[in-house]
């Protein structure tokens, strides 16, 4: 079967933070708070460069006409994605299964680009979304498995183009260390 496959590119785009969105995230860093940690390293609104490296990416696919897929672990950065895509299709976890099939048959059915946002533990498993040929990580899980289950949606039998995986990650913050993690875990 993984001879079957097509080729999976996996591509770490390390982010540089803005002077606003280190205050933010050394005040996460204060408050010792894992989670505000790594939410910080999204950054929000008019400040936030992981946001604007997304945009650069899904603007680059929108000229080749491929389909996206994004995944993030936290809600509210799901909700700045979506402001940043428009039209866009959405799972996250108060989808009801039966209804994301339906959107997974949308977003498959779609022609040309389309972007699929996605909470990782809720898009990532159990799904098949290989109408799309990028992924997109916005902050590093805790579990390989996680990922890889993830990334596994798209990169699957059926799959009949190259898959492009770009994770993004913060230099010098949280994610850097979670990233170190997973490495040594894999």
């Amino acid at each position: 079967v993984l001879h079957e496959l097509p080729q999976c590119i996996e591509v770490e785009q390390w982010i540089e933070l803005s002077e606003s969105e280190w205050k933010g995230y050394y005040g996460a860093v204060g408050s010792r708070n894992l989670m505000s940690m790594r939410q910080a390293t999204i950054g929000f609104g008019d400040s936030s460069s992981k946001l604007d490296r997304l945009r650069e990416l899904v603007d680059y696919y929108k000229t080749t006409g491929e389909k996206v897929v994004v995944f993030s672990f936290f809600i509210n950065t799901l909700d700045e994605m979506g402001n940043l895509l428009g039209d866009h299709f959405r799972i996250d976890g108060s989808v009801p299964p039966n209804k994301r099939m339906q959107i997974i048959d949308e977003f498959s059915n779609s022609n040309d680009f389309s972007a699929m946002i996605c909470q990782i533990n809720a898009g990532g498993v159990g799904v098949n979304l290989h109408a799309a040929s990028v992924v997109i990580i916005t902050e590093p899980q805790f579990k390989p498995t996680t990922e890889w289950q993830a990334i596994k949606r798209v990169h699957r039998m059926g799959q009949s183009r190259k898959v492009t995986v770009h994770r993004l990650l913060a230099k010098d913050t949280i994610d850097e260390r979670i990233w170190e993690l997973l490495e040594v875990k894999s």
